[in-house]
């Protein structure tokens, strides 16, 4: 059936008709923006749920690359302190068996040694324990701006329709076909 058709059986079928047109005509929008309304909310709490996962998988993945990182610089430096080592067990064989070093100078070419290897040791020690400590305000870092992504996607859910709102209006709508249709008087 065609609009101008239909609208010409309703226009014969007298104010009941009309006002059984209009009414179910609102009813139906009334329903349909309640429907919207909520497939919007559950649209915004998924997408708020996919923030907080991202947010979390993303913090998982930084702190994962800052303890690679902070291993890595661990590695370096045992490495370095190692090669110091090294050098001087070199350096002690190649003095013993060279035959100018003896005694006294053999006894100050270590003690430079171990000199040089302690104060490396300790630079090493000290980087390594501010590289520590920026690593945990890096991860605090981390955990603040997942926090803060979590909170923001949260704030940004949009609340579902009440039922009840909607009874209401539907009500409301009914009442105020009622009375366009029939009026007191």
């Amino acid at each position: 059936m065609c609009i101008p058709q239909a609208l010409g059986a309703l226009g014969g079928a007298g104010i009941g008709g009309l006002f059984a047109a209009e009414l179910g005509i609102g009813l139906l929008q009334t329903m349909l923006s309640y429907q919207a309304a909520k497939a919007q909310a559950e649209a915004s709490a998924a997408a708020a749920a996919a923030t907080a996962k991202s947010a979390a998988d993303s913090a998982r993945l930084q702190y994962y690359q800052e303890n690679l990182r902070l291993q890595q610089e661990a590695e370096a430096t045992s490495k370095e302190a190692q090669q110091i080592a090294i050098d001087r067990k070199k350096a002690l064989g190649t003095a013993m068996a060279s035959s100018d070093s003896a005694g006294l100078s053999l006894q100050h070419l270590l003690a430079d040694y171990y000199n040089q290897e302690g104060r490396l040791r300790a630079a090493n020690e000290k980087q390594l324990g501010w590289a520590y400590t920026q690593s945990l305000y890096n991860k605090r870092e981390i955990e603040s701006q997942a926090r803060n992504r979590i909170n923001a996607a949260r704030a940004s859910i949009q609340p579902a329709p009440s039922i009840f709102a909607l009874g209401a209006n539907m009500a409301g709508h009914t009442l105020a076909t009622y009375q366009k249709y029939y009026p007191k008087g």
